[in-house]
């Protein structure tokens, strides 16, 4: 998880979010700031801290701020990307990542070809295909590797 994040007035001057309660706009602020690169967050303890119910959370997914993940409070904040860049070499996948790229092919039409993209703005594309493809890549790297190592020892 990122130690600073940005909160842009294209975002936070709009009409759509000046509508919003005082307290939904707060649980927001406070929710941006504590997400990870994938621009996920547990809503739980920013719920806690600031004595709020549930119901402001329906109130900034149904605004369309953010989107629930799953039933344990895990959201994805939907403009993190418009927000915040992440360099590269900085990036460290969510834990909850397989959950966010879920509900994009739950979303998706393109889940009958077993593949769904994230926002084109997102880290990756995922390809349910394509994990097992790399797995059986990396076996045949490891194999070829192997062969080398016992090729340079018999060398000797």
């Amino acid at each position: 998880m990122g130690n600073r994040r940005m909160m842009s007035k294209t975002i936070t001057a709009s009409q759509r979010f000046l509508t919003l309660p005082i307290e939904a706009q707060v649980l927001y602020f406070h929710m941006l700031q504590h997400t990870d690169d994938d621009g996920i967050t547990e809503a739980f303890p920013h719920l806690r801290l600031l004595s709020l119910g549930e119901d402001i959370l329906d109130l900034l997914e149904k605004y369309r701020f953010i989107r629930k993940l799953n039933n344990e409070l895990v959201y994805y904040v939907v403009d993190f990307r418009e927000q915040n860049s992440i360099d590269s070499r900085r990036y460290h996948p969510s834990i909850y990542h397989s959950l966010l790229a879920e509900t994009e092919c739950s979303n998706s039409n393109t889940n009958s070809e077993k593949s769904c993209n994230l926002h084109s703005n997102d880290v990756a594309n995922i390809n349910k295909d394509n994990k097992i493809q790399n797995k059986s890549k990396k076996k045949q790297d490891d194999t070829s590797e192997t062969s080398f190592k016992i090729k340079f020892s018999s060398a000797k």
